[in-house]
């Protein structure tokens, strides 16, 4: 169909273009722009559609690697919409830059505001606390927000305290945002619409380790390999992505750590 035989979708702001490509579709092709625009530091904005897992489309077509892509690549920001106010929000700041910047979102429409989150009035390049707690504190981009707020629901409901960071900004990574934030918790989870080599779980994991912040920290992401076709609900069961299993996980997590510190 037609969306395979365009690469690029360009739309011209004044001097600054806006590119919309498929996730999965980042090839040669991709290394070659975006290594060139980072290099120039061009104002370019890449909307990828089909971040993350893609579904039904097959194992080709899943984008589960493009946050590791694009967080090797120097001079790009890299940011994670939640829903459709916080997507324009983040177009708008995009285009205020002077370098290259990645816009990522799953493939389908884009959720409207609900009552889960406030309104995106202006993107600024920081996270965002949804919920806040004490004992656990989960840490999401865009795509998984929605697993993440039901898994502390699940979790709340079981008699723990827990907190809901919106990530937004995966590139480059809010350090000290996180590391203050962290503190006030006794165990740290991230959740990621990519894959576990190279996310940006391992980014913040390494970033506790150079700063000796000795926090209990587990990643729950895509396994490192490639994920075959199937609808989106279907491979989040199968792998450990919904929010029930994102609230076992971290849930057995905690207990083990918490029951370890106490002894």
């Amino acid at each position: 169909g037609p969306s395979h035989k365009r690469v690029f979708e360009v739309v011209v702001f004044a001097d600054e273009v806006e590119l919309s490509r498929a996730s999965g579709k980042s090839k040669r092709e991709a290394e070659q722009n975006c290594a060139q625009i980072a290099i120039d530091k061009l104002n370019v904005v890449f909307c990828i559609d089909r971040a993350g897992l893609v579904g039904d489309d097959g194992e080709t077509h899943q984008g589960e690697f493009d946050i590791a892509f694009l967080r090797s690549m120097p001079n790009m920001t890299v940011l994670s919409p939640r829903d459709e106010s916080s997507l324009r929000a983040m177009l708008r700041y995009a285009l205020s830059l002077n370098s290259p910047v990645a816009i990522r979102y799953p493939r389908g429409t884009v959720p409207r505001e609900t009552d889960l989150y406030p309104v995106t009035e202006e993107f600024y390049p920081t996270p965002q606390i949804i919920r806040y707690g004490e004992d656990v504190l989960f840490i999401s981009d865009g795509n998984m927000l929605k697993e993440t707020l039901e898994a502390a629901d699940i979790l709340r409901s079981k008699g723990l305290s827990v907190g809901v960071c919106d990530l937004r900004i995966i590139k480059p990574l809010p350090e000290k945002f996180l590391s203050d934030t962290a503190k006030n918790y006794k165990v740290v989870v991230s959740v990621e619409d990519g894959c576990t080599s190279g996310g940006f779980g391992e980014a913040i994991a390494a970033m506790f380790s150079a700063t000796n912040l000795n926090k209990p920290f587990i990643n729950i992401a895509w396994p490192d390999k490639f994920i075959e076709h199937g609808s989106v609900a279907e491979l989040r069961e199968k792998y450990g992505m919904n929010a029930d299993a994102i609230a076992k996980k971290a849930g057995i997590y905690f207990e083990k750590t918490f029951r370890h510190s106490s002894n």
